[in-house]
Parts: C-alpha cells; sequence; structure tokens
C-alpha cells in the first residue's frame, strides 16, 4: 500500500501573479513545499525577488517574471517566456489584487479603471492565456484558483471598485469552471477575509471586528485552501467559492464577533 500525501503537487507547474508578500507569498512557499515548481509574478521587482528567495530557501524551484498583468501583450509574452525558460504550466492562480480606497462619489474614472484592470481584467487576460496554451499543449489536466475577497460578497464603505471587481472575479470564476470543463480544467475562488496585511501596505494592526472565530486570518489559513483547491485531491470540484473567512460572512454585517461564554 502506497503512502497517500494530501496536496501533493509533485510534478506540477504553477503560475501565480501577484507574489509579493503576505498571501501572494505564502502562497508561493506551501506549493513549493508540496511538491510544485513555482512561475512568480509581480510587479514590484523586490518584491518578486523576495518570493523567489523565499521559494528556494524553502527548498523549491521558482523562476520570476515581472510583468503588468492587466495588459494583454505583456501577459502573453509572460507566459511565452515561462512556457520557453521554465516549462508549460498546469496551474494558474490569479492573486494581482490594488484597492483604492474611494466610494462611488469620489472615485475618478483613472482610479475606477485602474482596479478593475489589476484586479478583475488580470484575471480573464492571465486565465484566457493560460487556457489557450494548455489547449496548444494538449495538457488534458488542469486547475486555476482566483482569489476573491469577502468584500466581493457585500458593500463597504470607500472601497466601490475593490468590491466591484472582486464580485466581478466571482461570476468569472463560475464562467470560466463552465468553458474550461471539457478541457479537463477545474476553476474555483478562495474568499479571504483580512489576512496578514492590507491589500497594498507592508504593515497593518487591525482588530477582528466580524470575525466570529475571533482572530484575524494568516496568509497560511488562505494558502492551505489554495493549496487543496489546485491539487488532484479536489478532482470533483469545480465552479465554487471557498471562503477562508473565520466565519466573517455568515455575521451581519458590521457585527463584532463572537464573545467567549461566561
Amino acid at each position: 500500500m502506497t503512502d497517500f500525501k494530501f496536496a501533493d503537487m509533485s510534478g506540477r507547474r504553477v503560475l501565480l501573479t501577484g507574489a509579493g508578500p503576505n498571501i501572494g507569498r505564502q502562497i508561493a512557499v506551501t506549493l513549493a513545499k508540496a511538491g510544485a515548481e513555482v512561475a512568480l509574478n509581480d510587479i514590484n521587482p523586490d518584491s518578486l525577488k523576495g518570493t523567489v528567495a523565499a521559494v528556494e530557501a524553502a527548498g523549491g524551484k521558482a523562476y520570476g517574471v515581472v510583468a503588468d498583468v492587466s495588459d494583454p501583450k505583456a501577459v502573453q509574452a509572460m507566459l511565452d517566456e515561462i512556457s520557453t525558460k521554465f516549462g508549460p504550466v498546469d496551474g494558474l492562480v490569479n492573486n494581482a489584487a490594488i484597492t483604492i480606497r474611494q466610494g462611488v462619489l469620489d472615485s475618478t474614472y483613472e482610479d475606477w479603471m485602474r482596479v478593475l484592470n489589476i484586479t478583475l481584467t488580470s484575471v480573464f487576460l492571465v486565465g484566457q492565456a493560460f487556457m489557450r496554451q494548455m489547449i496548444s499543449n494538449d495538457v488534458k489536466k488542469g486547475s486555476i484558483v482566483n482569489i476573491a475577497s469577502t468584500s466581493a460578497h457585500r458593500g463597504r464603505h470607500n472601497a466601490a471598485a475593490y468590491c466591484s471587481a472582486k464580485a466581478g472575479v466571482l461570476n468569472l470564476t463560475r464562467c470560466m469552471a463552465v468553458e474550461f470543463a471539457p478541457y479537463g480544467v477545474r476553476v474555483n475562488s478562495v474568499t479571504p477575509t483580512r489576512s496578514g496585511n492590507p491589500v497594498g501596505e507592508s504593515t497593518g494592526s487591525r482588530e477582528p471586528v466580524g470575525i466570529p472565530l475571533g482572530r484575524l486570518g494568516e496568509p497560511q489559513d488562505q494558502a492551505n485552501a489554495v493549496l487543496f483547491a489546485l491539487s488532484h485531491d479536489a478532482a470533483f470540484i469545480t465552479g465554487i467559492d471557498i471562503p477562508v473567512d473565520g466565519g466573517t460572512l455568515c455575521t451581519a454585517s458590521g457585527l463584532s464577533g463572537a464573545k467567549k461564554p461566561g
């Protein structure tokens, strides 16, 4: 009887966008520890170098590409470079995102489009290029995980573009799941709550308000869910969202975390 290893990614190559610090970096390291080779993307060269170094320090193999994933030409060039110099990938994690803290009345057109392009359009562009490459290479099995947010499920003050973009990620995931299933490619999303540092920030101190389990998420919490969804252990799961939110979405917006009894 062979030993069973949960979420074994041996022999898999995965592309991760938004691979800088926080959730992206932890996903990269977790996938590498599970046996995957990881192709890493970020717009910030220093952040990307840090994640490549973290993967290599964990004993993994990584290849980094600086590219703007909201630019169609840059996306195609990135996939071509990875395929040629690193090898074709059969897994994808769309994690690139930004937020601009503005409401509907305060948002400029330029800021609105910037958030949507990086947070939502990148998922379409990279997912499309990935799928076309899978078909071209006649790869029969693959998986995609798109990173959503609790902000995708309900409204927030001063986050109109981000909430809208992440809500789009949820339904784009479902569309991809339906279209890509005949090619053997599964597509799911993971919904984090506040985990590690806020989006686009290097530090942050927040209280776990509205999280019934009484703590903020950790990047490892999200990485574990991504690992499972990508792996063949989730072979019959596609088109769903996995909330990794400590119970946030089962509460009414704005309620404080559960109190300990007694």
